[in-house]
């Protein structure tokens, strides 16, 4: 990992991204997405979680690392730039969150 101390290279690639105000370029169908299709359902019942706590889970993880980098990568692809996640997570739902993982937003939210 020397290389992201190298400040040459780090210039060139721009290793850092400032990520703050940060939007994806179509906000609405970022959003609905993440809200509706995105919840592990089966869990919410079996846990009887009630909306409220939902609608809270979904704010938090629409502020949270993982949707921060599906709006960089949304606003890469906007660019058309070549861009991918690599992740170690799979899409089966098998770690008793309430919200999916990377992968199911990854298929869902292309342009």
């Amino acid at each position: 990992m020397d290389f992201l101390l190298d400040k040459k290279v780090n210039k060139e690639f721009k290793y850092s991204v400032k990520t703050k105000n940060m939007i994806a370029p179509k906000p609405t169908k970022y959003i609905i997405t993440k809200s509706n299709q995105g919840l592990n359902t089966g869990l919410i019942k079996t846990n009887n979680i009630t909306k409220l706590e939902v609608d809270n889970l979904v704010n938090e993880y629409i502020s949270s690392t993982d949707s921060i980098m599906l709006i960089y990568t949304l606003n890469q692809i906007h660019k058309s730039n070549s861009v991918m996640i690599v992740t170690e997570e799979s899409d089966k739902d098998n770690d008793n969150k309430v919200k999916k993982k990377i992968p199911f937003f990854c298929k869902r939210l292309r342009y």
